[in-house]
């Protein structure tokens, strides 16, 4: 059974080697190889549950997860919106082929605010700056953006949106309906790579209370709830303390019965990224020069921790493989991995690792999340990303 791909906890899916080995032939390491098979499982994993329960939901695509995905069909195949929090996003999703109609704009600096609301898309003001504005706008012409607040909540602190516990959301809310500007959603994103259910569950129950407080007070039916997402991969924490991953179902769930206590049903809204792609991309590098010293291996690889920023807040998932792609697991020994940027800082991995010569592959795994967009052209050039060509494998293998 082949192994490389997609990464050690799917150890029983097969891959086609003869796919990869072509790619090392054609390609010069390092690059990112995404799987679309597993996102698409992702996708379907959250799509299915609210199917299930026959409950209105609309999934999203978090673009500034991974920019490279919004090349693939299978986002419009299952009609994900896309997410954007800047002009930048917004412009990429429209040469996606996303129409403003399925696009969402987050985010506490939208650079052309007016431009925004002139379009059909789902916008949330972060913050009074921008509520003033959305005001000022609408005394002269019509909002089409189809408008709504984000909020905060002292549960998961955060500097962004308006804060429900001290009012700030309830007034900022009411600024706008006694302006005559419509709100027709609420967003909360609480963060990433959140692995406590419970977090969403309380979450939720207060803006359950919050959205029966303003439909009896100003008889407001909302159109969307946006929760954001937070939903974690098989990455490691930071600190070497290792994921509690658990399954989608443990997080939707308590989600789904606190909604049940809404007064009114509407649309629910989820914007996971890194759920969606960061167990589905590997990182690809080759050994340039090992050597042991005072009984430790040194090995310098051919990428830098530039290209894989998420090392600075976490440890990586790394496998050695020779060249033909056996996986390397004889004894292990005490390992340093350096990056090739002559920088002393420039360490990828530390650890029990292999014995490997140059020209073997050092694949590190979760990567799909985020560096390749933090990546910057320094000393080398921002590693390709490559998509494998896999069909879609039932959720039981997948270990969902």
């Amino acid at each position: 059974m082949f192994t490389f791909f997609p990464n050690p906890f799917f150890p029983d899916i097969p891959r086609s080697e003869k796919q990869i080995t072509s790619l090392l032939k054609l390609h010069p390491t390092p690059f990112f190889l995404i799987d679309p098979a597993l996102t698409e499982n992702r996708i379907t994993t959250l799509t299915d549950f609210f199917k299930k329960h026959k409950y209105p939901f609309q999934p999203a695509y978090s673009c500034k997860t991974n920019y490279s995905l919004l090349s693939l069909p299978l986002l419009h195949q299952h009609h994900l919106f896309a997410e954007t929090v800047s002009m930048y996003e917004y412009q990429l999703a429209r040469k996606s082929k996303f129409s403003d109609s399925q696009i969402i704009v987050n985010g506490p600096h939208k650079q052309d605010l007016p431009r925004l609301l002139s379009k059909p898309l789902l916008l949330h003001l972060d913050n009074l700056t921008e509520l003033n504005q959305a005001i000022i706008y609408s005394q002269t012409q019509s909002i089409r953006a189809n408008l709504g607040i984000r909020i905060n909540t002292l549960l998961q602190p955060s500097h962004f949106g308006f804060n429900l516990e001290n009012g700030q959301a309830r007034f900022a809310l009411s600024s706008l309906l006694n302006s005559n500007v419509p709100v027709t959603s609420l967003h909360l994103h609480l963060g990433s790579n959140l692995y406590d259910p419970n977090l969403y569950t309380k979450s939720v129950s207060v803006i359950i209370n919050f959205i029966k407080d303003i439909y009896s007070n100003f008889g407001l039916k909302l159109k969307y709830l946006d929760l954001g997402g937070g939903f974690p991969s098989h990455g490691q924490l930071p600190h070497h303390l290792h994921t509690l991953f658990q399954p989608l179902e443990s997080y939707l769930k308590p989600i789904f019965l606190e909604l049940r206590k809404l007064p009114y049903t509407q649309t629910l809204i989820l914007e996971p990224g890194r759920y969606l792609v960061d167990d589905a991309g590997i990182f690809v590098s080759k050994v340039i020069h090992s050597n042991i010293k005072d009984r430790q291996q040194q090995i310098i690889v051919d990428s830098t921790i530039n290209q894989l920023p998420l090392t600075w807040t976490r440890p990586n998932i790394v496998a050695a493989f020779s060249s033909n792609l056996t996986q390397l697991k004889q004894t292990t020994t005490p390992t340093i991995i350096y990056g090739a940027s002559c920088q002393e800082i420039d360490i990828l991995y530390q650890g029990n690792f292999p014995r490997v010569l140059p020209n073997d592959l050092v694949v590190f795994y979760c990567c799909g999340a985020y560096n390749q967009n933090m990546t910057p052209d320094f000393i080398f050039p921002k590693p390709k990303t490559y998509f494998i060509k896999t069909p879609l494998l039932p959720s039981s293998i997948l270990g969902q």
